[in-house]
């Protein structure tokens, strides 16, 4: 500010916006004020008039726009290296602790969270689903064990806040019950005595697997959560009108005793379930929908993750043409301005990482077989970098995920309801990530199996199946 006062004569208020220009990094405007700096504009004299000779004005300049594009005093930058050596140090030798410390401080922020969380994992850190027996209101370390040093082998629990349409209060006093008169016994059980709940926040609940632990499965519990609550609350009624009944007698409660069966009926689906999954805790716990595609994923160089943090200076620079794989999600489709056919709007999501995408007509034309949530695609486009908003991914070709992955393909002389019995049993006992082809040579045609019967492509399996449907009518391409 002092500069630009005495040498070309700005006032205080213009001198304060170069200031601001400086510390906001804006080279645009820094670039209009070296003209005004050294010429001068309306109520501004410019270094020249006031006698320094334009190439030290143009030199000075290029000094202030050096210290522009990194500009610190030096007691911030002190401060900033002293927080920088303590988190360094806590994240180094307390990791466990650091990343529990670190996604608690975006609690509310479910994007965030799912980031830490993911990172978490990629740094090796066991991270626990929640659990209403164990898990606190935000989240926690817990001692799973020891290491063979004799130290705790610690993780990090899953705090039950972070659910979505869970209220931070009702999720304290679930955990001030819970310590107060010990763990719940079943889902039942823990309708009656928590209080503040309502239909939504235990459906979240179950969707997140927060009462996993208790050996039902969710779709048992999503059929019949609606009946315990009005249970529990018909039963809190009653005690709080001060009546007993024949059940509390016995020393038990209305919905121990009367315990509603839970119905005999398979898990979700695992699309559904991990869908569910997401929308209630913000992220996949239990799994992700893109583990299958491990294979195909690792043939790229870039992951959506790089392409959501680019910055134009270091790795991907703007503009670039980048080949990433993904998942895409809230797929929407609008006329073209010009009337032209329409323009496919939707994000890219990676195992971690999201960018919004564009598909121009001719793209979405030829593609849009591709083109709906939850489709897992191999993308190539260009990458548009925006500082004030999120990276963008300009969409040329969308190709199927699944095209990049390794597939076992099994044939058979005659695909009949049996031999499909046969093979799905057969792969049952090998679970994994690798698809499974099944090909009917007399009819000519392949069908998929389903992802709960992926398979683990190794040499075991392949031996197995070489045994079981002959050496000839097992190929791993």
């Amino acid at each position: 500010m002092e500069i630009v006062r005495s040498l070309a004569g700005y006032s205080y208020g213009r001198s304060d916006l170069v200031r601001r220009a400086m510390s906001k990094k804006k080279h645009d405007v820094m670039a209009k004020e070296r003209e005004f700096f050294i010429h001068g504009t309306e109520g501004v004299d410019g270094a020249v008039k006031r006698g320094v000779p334009e190439a030290v004005a143009d030199r000075i300049f290029d000094e202030m726009m050096d210290f522009a594009s990194y500009a610190f005093n030096k007691s911030h930058a002190a401060c900033y290296a002293v927080l920088a050596y303590r988190t360094a140090y806590l994240k180094l030798y307390y990791p466990v602790e650091f990343m529990t410390a670190l996604i608690n401080s975006y609690m509310g922020g479910s994007d965030t969270v799912a980031k830490y969380v993911y990172t978490a994992r990629r740094l090796g850190l066991a991270v626990l689903p929640p659990d209403v027996n164990r898990s606190r209101s935000r989240f926690s370390v817990e001692q799973v064990g020891k290491n063979e040093d004799g130290s705790k082998q610690l993780a990090i629990r899953f705090g039950l806040a972070a659910v979505k349409s869970v209220g931070g209060g009702v999720m304290d006093a679930l955990v001030r019950e819970r310590t107060e008169r010990g763990a719940f016994r079943n889902f039942f059980d823990f309708c009656e005595r928590t209080d503040g709940l309502n239909k939504r926040m235990l459906e979240a609940l179950i969707c997140a697997g927060c009462f996993d632990s208790m050996g039902a499965r969710r779709s048992q519990l999503l059929a019949v959560y609606e009946q315990a609550f009005d249970g529990a609350m018909q039963q809190k009624k009653v005690k709080n009108a001060g009546q007993m009944s024949l059940f509390d007698l016995g020393g038990g409660t209305m919905l121990d005793q009367v315990s509603i069966k839970l119905p005999d009926i398979p898990e979700l689906r695992s699309a559904i379930l991990l869908a569910r999954e997401r929308e209630a805790a913000g992220l996949y716990l239990s799994g992700h929908p893109l583990d299958n595609f491990s294979q195909a994923l690792d043939r790229f160089p870039l992951t959506v993750a790089d392409l959501e943090e680019a910055d134009g200076v270091t790795g991907v620079s703007d503009g670039s043409g980048v080949e990433v794989g993904g998942m895409l999600s809230s797929c929407k489709q609008r006329p073209a301005k010009n009337g032209n056919g329409m323009v496919g709007y939707a994000e890219l999501e990676g195992v971690t990482g999201r960018v919004e995408c564009v598909l121009f007509p001719r793209t979405l034309q030829q593609c849009g077989n591709l083109f709906y949530d939850d489709s897992p695609v191999a993308v190539r486009g260009k990458l548009n970098i925006r500082e004030e908003r999120t990276n963008s991914l300009l969409i040329e070709d969308l190709r199927p995920l699944a095209a990049l992955q390794q597939t076992v393909f099994l044939r058979f002389a005659s695909l009949t309801p049996d031999e499909m019995r046969r093979a799905a049993a057969f792969l049952r006992q090998y679970p994994g990530a690798t698809p499974v082809v099944l090909f009917d040579a007399a009819k000519r045609i392949q069908k998929g199996v389903p992802e709960n019967l992926y398979i683990e492509a190794t040499d075991k399996f392949l031996q197995a199946a070489e045994a079981e449907f002959g050496k000839d009518n097992v190929k791993l391409k």
